[in-house]
């Protein structure tokens, strides 16, 4: 694991949810890449009740995708 990537699973240790945004930071993966993960079924989101617009990912389901694929 690189030094980046250790900070920003650091920066959003004490967060539930991630944005989508913010879960392809934690995991160092592309945007488009959280959102083709999304879709496949393989990753959970749920609509952010606060904006409509937006999707939150628990971060228990990056952990476990981490963890599946000793990343």
């Amino acid at each position: 694991m690189s030094q980046n990537e250790t900070l920003s699973r650091i920066q959003f240790e004490h967060q539930v949810r991630l944005t989508m945004k913010q879960a392809a930071s934690y995991l160092g993966v592309s945007l488009y890449k959280i959102r083709q993960l999304v879709e496949d079924g393989i990753l959970q989101a749920d609509e952010n009740l606060l904006d409509k617009r937006e999707r939150l990912i628990p971060r228990t389901e990056l952990d476990e995708l981490i963890r599946r694929t000793g990343k």
